[in-house]
């Protein structure tokens, strides 16, 4: 492993995305040191748990602005633990002006139920449980709108909402309910619930759950908490959508649906999956901060120029050829040629096998296989076809 990180790091490939050394967003962000303030609202949409009735929420003031400034809501990802990383990001945030407010929701952190898990609600089979925790949380979403309108140095007519994973999807949903929310930025989301609960491999996987097929009356009751639903209520308003292309928690198609409906919106395709996105480093946030500053403004020149989110796909798995039947093997995929179903058609690969550390060219034949023709640099007798079995992370 140390050879591999040891070619990337100097042929300079990965240094850029992963760390950022030296660039001016990276010092800032280190040194905004914005104290937060917390506060906590009653639920207006209670689900009967006097732990999950109650809605937390960090504020950080915005910074050196002359007059109101623009407020923008932060949600988390499914099972999160606590809120650091978007509370970095709010830091961040409120030093450039933004009134930025990371919220808790329903089920999560301290609004732990005993013996319920988060998953248990919004990833249930029971479709109640399903639209109780959606639709709280798009309450919840609600009352805290209110309560930056309510502030004196916040604009009204400039706030916005910025999600990841069930984030996302709750930024979708809240943006479509809720016209006061003007700009968002959805990290790995989508719609089409039912698509999601029945291709969602990565999440069945670790937490063995099974989903139960959904009777046709199910599936139209899923339908009010579905950001579809609601597409046509955003279409007016500016989204970014950030999408992972081996996504196995949110499906392709399913942020490929919810992009149609909200008649294509601006997008951005990592060649990653789901997890993948902390490996962003500040250009997720760079990119976040850019597009939302242009959506308030209505700048569409600027919307067009958003930066690009520079992501690393690192795939783990097995490969077999160069001289060995399977052995196991890490691979940088360091440059992408063509793309197909957002995928690199083409990557060439950095990689370190059982046999040694090698440079590989192959087309990309599933989100999970590799064909193609690759050298090994510990003795290596030319080029050698091999096929790669991995996941991306």
């Amino acid at each position: 492993m140390k050879i591999l990180w040891a070619i990337l790091l100097a042929l300079g490939v990965i240094s850029a995305p992963l760390s950022a050394r030296g660039d001016e967003f990276e010092k800032q962000l280190a040194t905004a040191k914005v104290m937060a303030q917390e506060f906590k609202i009653p639920s207006p949409q209670p689900s009967g748990y006097a732990p999950n009735d109650t809605i937390y929420f960090s504020y950080y003031p915005p910074q050196g602005v002359q007059g109101r400034a623009p407020g923008l809501i932060l949600l988390h990802f499914l099972g999160v633990k606590n809120n650091a990383d978007l509370k970095n990001a709010a830091q961040y945030a409120a030093a450039r002006g933004i009134a930025a407010l990371v919220m808790t929701l329903p089920y999560h952190i301290e609004r732990q139920v005993p013996h319920i898990s988060p998953y248990d609600r919004f990833d249930s089979n029971t479709i109640s449980d399903i639209k109780q925790s959606f639709s709280q949380s798009v309450a919840d979403v609600r009352a805290v709108t209110d309560w930056l309108t309510a502030r004196p140095e916040v604009d009204p007519q400039k706030l916005g909402i910025l999600g990841a994973s069930l984030g996302a999807i709750i930024t979708h949903l809240a943006m479509g309910q809720d016209n006061r929310l003007r700009a968002g930025v959805a990290f790995e989301g989508g719609g089409d619930l039912q698509k999601i609960r029945q291709r969602n491999f990565l999440g069945s996987l670790l937490l063995r759950r099974k989903h139960k097929p959904l009777t046709p009356a199910q599936i139209e009751e899923l339908k009010s908490v579905d950001p579809m639903t609601y597409a046509n209520n955003n279409r007016p308003r500016r989204v970014l959508m950030v999408q992972a292309a081996r996504d196995a928690v949110i499906p392709p198609q399913a942020g490929e649906a919810l992009w149609e409906a909200l008649g294509q919106p601006p997008i951005q395709w990592i060649d990653t999956n789901h997890i993948a996105l902390k490996l962003a480093g500040t250009s997720s946030i760079r990119a976040a901060y850019w597009f939302l500053q242009a959506a308030w403004r209505g700048d569409e020149e600027a919307i067009r120029k958003t930066p690009k989110i520079h992501v690393p796909t690192l795939k783990f798995g097995w490969i077999t050829g160069l001289d060995s039947r399977l052995t196991p093997a890490v691979q940088y995929q360091a440059l992408t040629l063509g793309q197909r179903n957002h995928m690199a058609l083409l990557g060439a690969n950095l990689g370190l096998s059982g046999r040694g550390p090698f440079v590989g060219l192959a087309a990309t034949a599933t989100p999970f296989i590799d064909l193609g023709f690759a050298y090994r640099l510990n003795g290596g007798q030319g080029l050698k076809p091999y096929a790669s079995f991995h996941v991306v992370f």
